[in-house]
């Protein structure tokens, strides 16, 4: 029995679907690709949000650390007006976590435990007169089980806070955030 030839609009039936799977083979690997490089973006997105999180709660812990330091600076001023505190460093060390550290240790954030960061306070050389210069710097602390918190002090700049008392008034002249080499 011969088999009869009919009419088609496809001259070359020979190929039976191969071109059709090649197709479907190319479209699985460039999805695959767009998903991977979604994913990996979401990712990326992710890291750098929680970063700048961690960022912004070092900074606004430093100014706290700044606003009690001048509050207290500024109880002692109206005390006895004109004179600026007998020792200014006594008044940043109310703020250690463990006494004589200069360090004060900020943690638990979100209820994760290990979400800890250290700041360090120093009262700057250089305190004449009525200008209080103090220096608060992010400790880097590559322990932490946070990823985000691993070597973050050494990518954030310190702040540097300068003020001057004159009588009553205290006043911030520089607060600003760079590094220098001395201190």
């Amino acid at each position: 029995m011969e088999r009869q030839k009919t009419a088609s609009c496809f001259p070359d039936t020979s190929q039976q679907g191969n071109a059709v799977v090649t197709v479907m083979i190319t479209m699985f690997m460039i999805t695959l690709l767009v998903s991977a490089l979604v994913e990996h973006f979401l990712v990326t997105e992710a890291k750098a949000v929680e970063e700048s999180l961690a960022k912004v709660r070092i900074y606004w812990a430093m100014s706290g650390h700044v606003d009690y330091f001048y509050s207290k600076v500024a109880v002692g001023c109206n005390a006895s007006p004109s004179i600026p505190p007998s020792n200014p460093q006594s008044l940043l060390d109310e703020l250690d976590t463990v006494s004589g550290t200069h360090k004060k240790t900020w943690g638990s954030y979100d209820g994760i435990p290990g979400y800890t960061f250290e700041i360090q306070h120093e009262l700057l050389t250089g305190v004449s007169g009525c200008a209080i210069p103090i220096r608060l710097t992010p400790v880097n602390n590559p322990a932490s089980p946070v990823d985000v918190l691993n070597g973050l002090g050494g990518r954030l700049l310190p702040l540097n806070v300068l003020s001057t008392l004159a009588g009553t008034t205290l006043s911030i002249t520089q607060y600003e955030r760079y590094r220098t080499t001395t201190p």
